[in-house]
C-alpha cells in the first residue's frame, strides 16, 4: 500500500473516534496543530525553499510558485487562520430543522460529522488552507 493509502486508511479508522469528540477537544486539535506550525515554521519553510526550487526548475510558472511559497509570515497567517476556526461555534448537534409531524412525531435535521474528505492539490493558497480548516471544523 503507497503512503497515500495507508494515511487515507488511518483517517478512515480514526473518523469514528474524532466524530464523537467535544468541541472542546476539537478546538485543542485546531489550536495544537496551529502552535506546531509556528513552532516548526522554520522546518517548514526549509522543506518549501526545496519544494519552490524544483518547481522552479521544472519551469512551474511564477503565478504557481507564488503559491506555492510559504514565507515565514505566510505560514503564520495559516496558524492563525486554523485558530480562528477553532472560535467558530462547533455546528456539530446543532438542529438546523425541526418539524412536527400531523401524527406528533417529530422530524429533526441536525448537523453530523461528514467523516473523512481527501484533497490532492497542485497548489494551495492560504485562503484555500483556511476552507479546508473551516470545513474540517465540522470534522474534528
Amino acid at each position: 500500500m503507497n503512503e497515500l493509502m495507508t494515511k487515507a486508511t488511518l483517517a478512515r479508522e480514526a473518523a469514528p473516534l474524532i466524530a464523537s469528540c467535544s468541541a472542546e477537544a476539537k478546538n485543542d486539535a485546531l489550536m495544537r496543530i496551529a502552535d506546531a506550525l509556528i513552532a516548526h515554521t522554520d522546518e517548514i519553510a526549509e522543506a518549501n525553499r526545496a519544494d519552490v526550487l524544483r518547481a522552479r526548475e521544472a519551469g512551474t510558472s511564477d503565478a504557481m510558485i507564488d503559491r506555492l511559497t510559504l514565507s515565514p509570515e505566510r505560514i503564520l497567517s495559516v496558524a492563525e487562520g486554523v485558530r480562528s476556526v477553532a472560535l467558530l461555534d462547533d455546528p456539530v448537534g446543532e438542529t438546523v430543522e425541526k418539524t412536527v409531524r400531523p401524527n406528533g412525531m417529530t422530524i429533526e435535521k441536525v448537523r453530523v460529522p461528514l467523516g473523512v474528505i481527501g484533497m490532492i492539490c497542485t497548489s494551495f493558497s492560504f485562503e484555500e488552507s483556511v476552507g479546508a480548516a473551516r470545513r474540517d471544523r465540522h470534522d474534528l
